[in-house]
């Protein structure tokens, strides 16, 4: 919550915020899994003198597990 709370701080110079999610990889072993997700961000930022491009590509590594047969 405490990042959730500065949020529209970070957001404010920021003029475009587009996300995609590209490729998604996940690998199943029984109650657990395990991901790739890839990730490419555009952000157009105010700064003082104009607004900047900027380009972001990212991955993500993440678990999963079922828990109490949810």
């Amino acid at each position: 919550m405490d990042f959730i709370d500065v949020l529209p701080a970070i957001q404010k110079p920021k003029m475009i915020l587009h996300h995609n999610v590209t490729t998604v990889n996940i690998a199943l072993d029984g109650d657990y899994a395990a991901a790739e997700v890839y990730v490419l961000a555009f952000h157009q930022v105010q700064t003082e003198d104009q607004p900047v491009d900027l380009l972001i590509g990212g991955r993500y590594f993440d678990r999963y597990e079922k828990r109490a047969g949810v």
